[in-house]
């Protein structure tokens, strides 16, 4: 926590990361109830509205928010969800292995540049998605079974991931593999089982970010699909092929 917290105000309040200022706009609306999300790129409506709830949270106790104070914020609210990560990976490494394994995995991942010095500094999805993914593979590694139950929450986090970051879906494999562990009780209890992940996924994540519903029936709206297809793109090319 003290290595990612360390310098959290670089940049601010007049030279944050672009992307931030994009970011803090939207989240700036949602907590004044304005309009919203414009951006959809990755699409992060997830933490956006987490932000923007606890945005909202100190705004009833009095705080006024700038640009400024919202990518600081989000920037904090990043700081806990990397620390988070730390301690999800070193769940992950004790139920497979045990806690020397554990804390290997933790050391790692707590001293790792781009997930304590970089990411987990600046108000971006990054971070948020990772601690989704690694939400996900703790909650497969502490699978005795696939209950139903499980089933549920396996998809309410997936759907939140996706709804952070598109390419946390390639975590759905973690998922998949679970559950080929646990098929022996028969092919068609796994099938009802898998579709209720995806079911709830999808659903998780249209509450979360329904304007892929509004843009597909909407002749007007066309934000979600433009910035979706975008990524496609970007995802496909690199970084420097869209340029």
């Amino acid at each position: 926590f003290i290595l990612r917290i360390v310098g959290i105000g670089v940049g601010l309040p007049d030279y944050p990361d672009s992307r931030e200022l994009l970011i803090a706009q939207d989240i700036l609306n949602l907590i004044h109830l304005k309009a919203p999300p414009e951006i959809y790129n990755w699409p992060g409506t997830a933490w956006f509205y987490l932000v923007a709830a606890i945005g909202k949270v100190l705004e009833f106790l009095g705080l006024e928010f700038t640009v400024a104070r919202v990518i600081r914020l989000a920037r904090f609210t990043n700081v806990l969800l990397s620390t988070g990560t730390i301690w999800l990976t070193y769940r992950i490494g004790v139920r497979f292995y045990n806690r020397f394994v554990g804390r290997i995995g933790a050391g790692l991942l707590a001293v790792a540049m781009l997930h304590a010095t970089n990411e987990s500094r600046f108000a971006l999805v990054d971070i948020p998605a990772t601690f989704c993914v690694t939400l996900l593979l703790w909650l497969c590694a502490k699978a005795q079974a696939v209950s139903f139950r499980r089933a549920i929450w396996l998809g309410v986090v997936a759907g939140i991931g996706f709804a952070v970051k598109y390419t946390t879906v390639f975590a759905g494999l973690s998922v998949i593999a679970l559950f080929l562990i646990y098929r022996a009780e028969g092919w068609r209890r796994f099938l009802l089982k898998f579709a209720t992940v995806l079911g709830v996924a999808a659903t998780s994540f249209t509450i979360i970010c329904p304007y892929w519903l509004i843009d597909l029936f909407s002749p007007e709206w066309n934000k979600f699909f433009d910035a979706f297809f975008y990524e496609v793109s970007h995802y496909q090319r690199g970084h420097f092929g869209l340029f």
